[in-house]
């Protein structure tokens, strides 16, 4: 959806029948959630997908603070408005990405150092040096496999 967002607008809208409807938003560079709680709610449950054009919804045109935005309002639309209280959550793209490759990039730099380590032998512990002593290392005590020892 992140590359998607810069050329079409996705949405997607609901209701749980309680007077509680949602949308989910996909705009240019920014993934936005609104939920409202109707006053006097007669609709049904649904769910329902639109798309248009980019530029087609206006939620995406709001003053946000490196695309992060958390808006409540328990007054929302005033007299008149069939929401008593509004919720607006907006989160770029680029921060989903960067908490997305955090495990990744920790398991990666396991993977690394402990192929280095097997490749200079030492310990995967605690990084001594295992040339000297061929079955456990003297550090830790952790039993030594024969590609760590070489």
């Amino acid at each position: 959806m992140w590359g998607r967002s810069r050329f079409v607008d996705d949405w997607y809208n609901g209701a749980n029948g309680m007077g509680v409807r949602w949308s989910l938003f996909s705009l240019p560079g920014q993934l936005i959630y609104y939920r409202g709680w109707e006053i006097n709610s007669q609709s049904p449950p649904f769910l329902t997908w639109n798309s248009g054009p980019s530029g087609t919804h206006a939620w995406g045109r709001r003053d946000t603070t490196w695309g992060f935005l958390w808006d409540e309002d328990a007054t929302a639309g005033g007299r008149g408005s069939m929401y008593s209280r509004m919720l607006i959550i907006a989160v770029p793209y680029w921060s989903i990405a960067l908490v997305s490759a955090v495990l990744p990039a920790i398991a990666v730099r396991r993977w690394v150092q402990a192929r280095r380590h097997r490749r200079v032998g030492v310990c995967s512990a605690c990084g001594y040096d295992l040339r000297a002593t061929p079955d456990r290392c003297p550090e830790c005590g952790k039993e030594v496999f024969a590609e760590e020892a070489r």
